[in-house]
Parts: C-alpha cells; sequence; structure tokens
C-alpha cells in the first residue's frame, strides 16, 4: 500500500499543480487516515481479521503521505539541521516502543490514534516557518544530475539488498530477542546521532552527508559480526545484524535531504524516488520472500547465511575504500591547478551551494574573506555601505555565525576540505 500510494503521489505531483493550501489539507487527511487505522489495529475491541486489513491499509495510505511531507521539510532546511533531525528522530522511534510496551492496550490504542493528528499539526507549522512555497514539479537540468554522486548510491544500493538477502536466508529477530533487538537499535542510532554531533558542533564540519564511510563501517560491523558469531549466539548476531542496518535508513535520509538540498532539486519527486529505490521496493521484496516460504533450504541456511553476510560485508567494506579511493584522487586533480584565488571561490560557491546565498551575498562573503572591510566592499561593489550591512547582515543569519572570524573559520573549513591550505588574505 505505501508503494502504490507513493507511485500515485509521485504521478499526481508530476502532472498536476496544487497550492500550499491543498497539500496541507491532503496532509490532515492522511493523517486521519492513520489515526482511523491505528485506532482499528490497537483497539482490543476490534481484534479480527478484517479490521486489521482495513487498519493496515489506512496507515500505509496515510503514512506515505506523511513520509513525503516530512521529507519535504527535510530537503528544505539546511542539511546540519535535517541530519540531528534525522538521527535524532531514530533514536526516538527505538526508545517509544520501549516505553509503551509496558502501557494497557487502551492507552495504547489512544495515543496512536492521536500522534498521527498531533504529529501533522507540528509538521504543517515547521514547514510553514522553515520550507520555501512550492506548487507543482520543476525542471531538472542535466546538469544538476550530472552533479548527483553516484557512487553513493551505488553503496546504498547494495547495503538495500542486504535486506533481501536476510530474508533468504531466514534471519530475522524472534519475539524472545525483541527486546534485545530494540535496545541494540537504539545503541546503534545513540552512536549515529552522537557521531552528528561532533561532526557537526565539534569539527564545525556543514556537509553531514560525507559522513557516510562511517556509517558503512557500522553496516559492515553488523554483517561481519552476524557471519562470524551466528553459529555461536544466533539470536544476538541477528539482533545487531538488523539494528545495525538501520544505519542506512539514516544515511539515505541524510544524504538525499543534502543532496536535494544543495542542487535545488524537486523535494517531492526525488525524495520519493529515492524511498522507493532503497526501501519500500526491497523490504515488499524481502516481505514476498518470507509470505510464499521462498527462503534457502533449511539444510543449508545456517552455512549459506554466514557466506551470504561474509560477502555483503567484504563488499561493503570494499565499495567503501573505492569511493574514498576515488573521492582522494578527485581532490589530489583538483588541487594543483588551482591557485589560492580559484580555490577561495570555489570556497565561497560551496557554501553559497549548501546556505542558499543570493549572488549579492556570496559576493560580499567573498570579499569578506580576502580581508575587504565592510566600506571597501561596498566601493568595490559600487553601492551604499548600509546595502553591504543589509547583505551581511543576511549573509551571517543563513550561515548562522555572527561575526567575521567565524566566516572565515567556515571558509577554512571548505579550504582543508579540498586538501588546499592557502591562507585567507588579511585586512585591507
Amino acid at each position: 500500500m505505501q508503494i502504490f500510494a507513493m507511485v500515485l503521489l509521485l504521478a499526481i505531483e508530476r502532472f498536476c499543480s496544487y497550492t500550499s493550501r491543498q497539500a496541507s489539507a491532503v496532509l490532515v487527511v492522511a493523517a486521519s487516515l492513520q489515526a482511523v487505522g491505528s485506532f482499528l489495529l490497537f483497539s482490543p475491541a476490534y481484534g479480527n481479521e478484517q479490521s486489521a486489513l482495513v487498519a493496515l491499509i489506512l496507515r500505509g495510505v496515510g503514512s506515505s503521505v506523511f513520509l513525503l511531507a516530512f521529507g519535504r521539510l527535510l530537503c528544505s532546511i539546511e542539511p546540519i539541521k535535517s541530519a540531528l533531525v534525522i538521527a535524532g528522530g531514530e533514536v526516538l522511534v527505538g526508545v517509544f516502543p520501549v516505553i509503551f510496551s509496558s502501557v494497557p492496550a487502551d492507552a495504547v490504542a489512544f495515543v496512536s490514534s492521536a500522534l498521527p493528528l498531533a504529529a501533522a499539526f507540528c509538521l504543517l507549522w515547521a514547514i510553514e516557518k522553515t520550507a520555501t512555497a512550492e506548487s507543482g514539479s520543476s525542471p531538472v537540468t542535466r546538469e544538476q544530475l550530472k552533479k548527483i554522486p553516484i557512487h553513493p548510491i551505488i553503496l546504498l544500493i547494495l547495503c538495500a539488498l542486504s535486506t533481501i538477502g536476510i530474508a533468504l536466508v531466514g534471519q530475522t529477530p524472534q519475539a524472545n530477542v525483541d527486546l534485545l533487538y530494540r535496545l541494540l537499535t537504539i545503541a546503534v542510532n545513540l552512536v549515529v546521532f552522537s557521531a552528528y554531533l561532533i561532526w557537526i558542533y565539534g569539527l564545525k564540519r556543514n556537509d553531514p552527508d560525507t559522513l557516510w564511510p562511517f556509517l558503512m563501517v557500522i553496516i559492515f560491523v553488523g554483517l561481519f559480526v552476524f557471519s562470524s558469531f551466528s553459529s555461536i549466539a544466533p539470536d544476538a548476531a541477528s539482533s545487531l545484524l538488523s539494528a545495525t542496518r538501520k544505519t542506512l535508513m539514516v544515511f539515505a535520509w541524510v544524504f538525499m535531504a543534502s543532496i536535494i538540498y544543495q542542487l535545488k532539486l524537486p523535494a517531492i519527486p526525488f525524495f520519493c524516488l529515492g524511498q522507493l529505490a532503497i526501501s519500500q521496493i526491497p523490504h515488499t521484496i524481502a516481505f514476498f520472500i518470507r509470505q510464499y516460504d521462498l527462503q534457502i533450504s533449511s539444510n543449508y541456511q545456517e552455512t549459506s547465511a554466514t557466506i551470504l553476510m561474509a560477502i555483503m560485508a567484504l563488499a561493503v567494506i570494499a565499495g567503501v575504500l573505492v569511493v574514498v579511493y576515488k573521492s582522494r584522487l578527485a581532490a589530489s586533480a583538483n588541487q594543483h591547478p588551482a591557485s589560492p584565488e580559484a580555490a577561495l571561490k570555489a570556497a565561497i560557491d560551496r557554501l553559497s551551494d549548501q546556505y542558499s546565498l543570493s549572488s549579492r551575498e556570496a559576493e560580499v562573503a567573498l570579499l569578506l574573506a580576502k580581508g575587504y572591510t565592510l566600506g571597501a566592499t561596498a566601493e568595490n561593489l559600487t553601492v551604499s555601505l548600509d546595502t553591504v550591512r543589509t547583505h551581511a547582515k543576511n549573509l551571517y543569519r543563513k550561515l548562522d555565525i555572527h561575526k567575521r572570524q567565524e566566516l572565515l573559520s567556515l571558509v577554512q573549513g571548505e579550504l582543508d576540505l579540498t586538501a588546499c591550505n592557502a591562507p585567507i588574505g588579511g585586512r585591507r
């Protein structure tokens, strides 16, 4: 139902124009469907197969709309903010089921029915405050598509295929280790969230999508531990494997939101296609494998599972090494011909893309980074000093900084990222 609803929404978004008010109305209706579905599914008074089927259909359709609306918001805010929202949200997704596991069934039914509507209104408020208006689909240029990095996408698809592989060998957490699986999931997501905090606030990096090698290593650890210890402690190994695979969705969301934001791609269609390819379709294939008992024969299941997970682990780590090697080759090739002036301009251009600076704000940032005073900047751009002050104020607000030194630190970070350590110019 999620796949069907997302494909339908993708077609509507592509061929039909809509207003922000209409989009908000659709989100409220979808949240209402989720609320009704949750009540039918969790209320003891409606415990039969027919009501459960209707409930799952309503929840599937409603959650698809909500998922795309949430993706729309994530793709409209700065990547460092969206990364923390995604990673922190995954922690909460793991914590809340543990908290509600001891709550009476009637209370669970009430809460699960109220939460979709509350979440929808919070999402509408957040979109109104942070996201720009979007109506219909925007044209995508070939230059934009060429800028999308292909190697991380290949790694994402490779990791998504592990969902199908796990289904084939019949490895899923059993009910008796469900709590262990949830606790491991919370622990893994806490590690990821902490890594983003350190990356963004400790190391002052504004490119959370480049943290993917660390996340791929976490996935590798899950695959490696399973292939090595499944025969010794199968429940713990299977739980850790499933918990670490949750990292895939964190990386997928962060990567998609960051790329869409930086390249100014249409948020809903690209986020929808990414979700279908990396999450929905592999999980649906895995569902049908389990539903129709298409797993590998039990006589060879343990051996096949160990071999398959080992191959996947090696493929993931090999892919990471290849991407890192190619990235370093590209950085090395770009380092030599670039002059300090060109490198500084390139750093400002990257900041402009990441923070949606206007062309004039980017010009002011470049001159300030070179060491120009506000007066010298106004003279160079042939505008008034008040105009430059206004541009500088807007520039600092978008970059979330308060003084020139912080701007210089941001620019130097971009220069360090491309291995070009030319000093920023002195005051003029």
